[in-house]
């Protein structure tokens, strides 16, 4: 099964262990897994891989309705953190396309932008005092 999904053997034992899987049974000690199984090792990496959610967000999403907190609000949850992400994503990469486009050969010593972009960082982010004084 591992070879069929391209993961280690210890995979399939970590997703057991975390009760995301149980086989269908045993044979001579080998565990066996049947349609079912196979369909649920699908589902684990779709959830893994494709929407990026956790172990602990996939086995809410696997529970289905049995789950006191709701499959629905566990992939809610893993949506809005996407949209962060996004947001997070576009303004990195707006910034990031702004300093290649600057004319100048040494934007951190000479871009206008980036120069007020310093200046509001430094105005906005603690002193090391006050981070002492928090501790």
């Amino acid at each position: 099964m591992a070879e069929r999904f391209g993961i280690p053997i210890s995979t399939l034992r970590w997703w057991e262990k975390c009760g995301l899987l149980t086989p269908s049974g045993r044979e001579s000690g080998r565990r066996r897994y049947d349609e079912a199984d196979l369909r649920r090792i699908a589902v684990i990496q779709l959830c893994q891989n494709t929407a990026l959610m956790s172990l602990d967000e996939i086995r809410v999403v696997l529970a289905g309705g049995d789950q006191t907190q709701g499959w629905r609000e566990a992939v809610q949850g893993r949506l809005q953190a996407c949209d962060e992400q996004l947001a997070r994503l576009s303004s990195a990469r707006a910034y990031l396309a702004h300093v290649l486009e600057c004319p100048s050969e040494d934007p951190v010593q000479q871009c206008p932008y980036l120069a007020k972009e310093i200046d509001e960082h430094l105005t906005q982010a603690p002193s090391r005092q006050a981070r002492r004084a928090v501790r």
